[in-house]
């Protein structure tokens, strides 16, 4: 069995919106798949400035952003099971008999 191994890249930003209201953003990147990047996006608020406050807003935000890219991973596979079976279906019409005119 051919053992394969995709990293994941995490980066987070704490950032102040409209002046008052701090938040974490975290995006996820998974690399590397037949060539194709996908990306997840995650975004918690932070209410205090309390490190175990900031620790559980960047958690958050962290598996919002992993949510948010197993979401799209599953999506990107199931596109191309879809073409996969239109291709197979296409290439067993091409190879099966002329159905008789029946009419």
């Amino acid at each position: 069995m051919d053992e394969q191994q995709w990293s994941v890249d995490l980066r987070l930003d704490e950032h102040m919106a409209d002046g008052s209201e701090m938040s974490v953003s975290a995006r996820a990147r998974l690399a590397g798949l037949d060539g194709v990047t996908l990306e997840g996006a995650g975004r918690a608020r932070l209410f205090a400035r309390h490190s175990t406050a900031v620790t559980i807003s960047k958690k958050v935000a962290v598996a919002r952003a992993l949510a948010d890219l197993s979401h799209r991973l599953l999506r990107s596979a199931a596109d191309e099971e879809a073409v996969a079976r239109r291709a197979n279906r296409a290439a067993q019409d091409i190879g099966s008999p002329a159905q008789p005119d029946i009419g």
